[in-house]
């Protein structure tokens, strides 16, 4: 954990979080960063995901489109030599003439020996190298619309089909990345296992003398229900006009929640996913989803865990909220410093601290106090230590 902070020693938010935990008030908002653990895309991944199924199902295939059209870097095409602008188009282009060649001209042969000598697997490296087209192509051809902004990009994407726009969003969601299936049930239950920061939130959640009171997910996907069935703890998924059962652990997916097997009804959900989406809900807000925030927010400590804080109706609550709180109560967040390799260790010292000055500053505004760390694996540290200190 970085002990550097230039706004407040962390191990005193620890403490303050610990409190918290000890007195069963404790929420945790957990973002997509939190699902990534067990290898599901982050939000702006998805929704790339989400333009490629629209193209392909439109007949539009990339790595055959672009691998048509020869391969010649000449002064006619303006890339003699190349300019930055163009780095990234001619890598794609050279890969999806790559994967054609591979694909049409060496279904066996000595290109067999070269992948072993690389350790990989003409299984392996097809997909990984598909995809990376896909995601690099669709990039550019987003930026070229001006629709570099994920939530005006999802309102592009959603088919008119309740049904299949649920389909195509599970079958996205749950894909691992350089994989062209989704998981099945064992392989995902196993890569949740092996995720050490979903193993720490579960041991916040397990039943004692301490132990958060909800957990609002910002994900559609049920990555902490699977892994707390698989402890053996109770909870509940709190849908809109459920009743809530006494004490029992309660999660609460404002954007919508999509598990990985298929449920009844789920078509009727709403997904909170592109920008109308959210106009609707800064024009609802009594809204189900509006209110159970609030409600967490006005009278809980809450920490938020693998969010970048750019959801701008959570900015929105938290900012009425403050309002509402004692000046001396606080929401938490836990950051990771900027990772710059390319600085020498006094500029990178430098760097960090305007930009903890910085972030300090905004956050503080909505009420945030921040817990800075060195990487996002040191996110299991600092939860287990919010866990030790309760029970000393």
């Amino acid at each position: 954990m970085n002990g550097k902070s230039t706004a407040g020693c962390p191990e005193g938010f620890i403490a303050q979080l610990s409190r918290a935990f000890r007195d069963n008030e404790l929420v945790l908002f957990c973002g997509a960063g939190i699902s990534a653990s067990a290898g599901l895309p982050l939000w702006d991944l998805l929704l790339e995901r989400l333009t490629y199924r629209v193209l392909k199902d439109d007949g539009f295939d990339v790595v055959e489109a672009l691998s048509k059209k020869p391969l010649a870097l000449t002064p006619a095409e303006g890339l003699n030599p190349p300019s930055s602008a163009h780095a990234g188009v001619i890598s794609v282009k050279a890969a999806a003439h790559l994967i054609h060649i591979l694909e049409t001209d060496f279904q066996s042969g000595p290109h067999d020996e070269a992948f072993q000598k690389l350790n990989w697997s003409k299984a392996e490296f097809m997909p990984g190298m598909k995809e990376w087209v896909n995601t690099v192509w669709i990039r550019e051809f987003l930026n070229r619309l001006g629709l570099t902004s994920p939530l005006i990009l999802a309102r592009h994407v959603r088919p008119k089909d309740p049904a299949e726009f649920i389909r195509i969003v599970r079958e996205q969601l749950y894909r691992p990345e350089h994989s062209p299936t989704s998981y099945t049930s064992d392989e995902y239950a196993s890569r949740i296992r092996q995720s050490e920061l979903i193993g720490e939130i579960v041991n916040l959640c397990r039943e004692g003398s301490a132990r958060v009171r909800a957990i609002v997910v910002y994900n559609f996907d049920d990555v902490l229900e699977q892994a707390l069935d698989a402890a053996g703890i109770k909870y509940q998924v709190v849908h809109p006009d459920d009743t809530e059962q006494g004490d029992e652990l309660l999660i609460c997916h404002p954007h919508g929640y999509l598990s990985l097997k298929p449920e009844e009804g789920e078509t009727n959900r709403a997904l909170i996913l592109s920008e109308e989406d959210y106009h609707a809900e800064y024009g609802s807000p009594h809204s189900w989803s509006n209110l159970i925030q609030l409600r967490f927010l006005l009278s809980n400590t809450c920490l938020f865990a693998g969010m970048s804080m750019n959801d701008p109706n959570l900015r929105r609550l938290l900012d009425l909220t403050r309002k509402a709180r004692a000046n001396d109560r606080w929401h938490y967040v836990i950051r990771a410093c900027s990772d710059l390799p390319y600085l020498d260790e006094e500029a990178l010292e430098r760097w960090r601290k305007k930009e903890e000055e910085f972030v300090d500053a905004v956050f503080r505004d909505l009420g945030v106090k921040t817990v800075w760390v060195e990487g996002f694996d040191e996110i299991p540290p600092v939860l287990a230590r919010i866990t030790e200190l309760a029970t000393d």
